[in-house]
């Protein structure tokens, strides 16, 4: 249906091609998993650094579209600064930043969790032993 539509004259939407990301993702962490620093999660962060340069590709692609004559060339920060100011945002490169900082936070956080999951239990630190099975206590009627 999307290629009938593009092969009609009309324009492919970015909504059509999201759906795809995860699946391309998820296929890039299968295939990538066997090379050399996966068990780290170094695969998954540049699987991830990638798409979210895709994300900033299609960001610039909006940007360069809905920005007015004159304005500040696209694709830019200080391109989608200037259309959110625009649009009634008082202080964008606040919104920017704490984006950007939310963002790395997230990698950050990301990489910390896999590493944590790759390390292996110490010796020293033996597994907790199963719970004691109780039974329950008959109900009063």
């Amino acid at each position: 249906m999307v290629a009938w539509y593009d092969g009609n004259g009309g324009h492919t939407h970015a909504r059509f091609l999201l759906p795809a990301i995860g699946v391309v993702a998820i296929g890039a962490a299968v295939g990538l998993d066997a090379l050399p620093g996966a068990r780290r999660g170094l695969t998954t962060l540049v699987v991830s650094v990638a798409l979210l340069a895709l994300t900033g590709f299609a960001w610039s692609r909006f940007v360069a579209a809905v920005a007015h004559a004159g304005a500040t060339p696209a694709p830019t920060p200080r391109a989608v600064a200037d259309m959110l100011h625009r649009h009634g945002v008082a202080h964008p490169w606040m919104l920017l930043a704490a984006a950007s900082l939310t963002v790395l936070v997230g990698f950050i956080l990301q990489q910390g969790g896999l590493r944590l999951l790759a390390s292996e239990q110490p010796r020293e630190w033996p597994a907790l032993p199963p719970a004691e099975v109780r039974p329950e206590p008959a109900a009063h009627p």
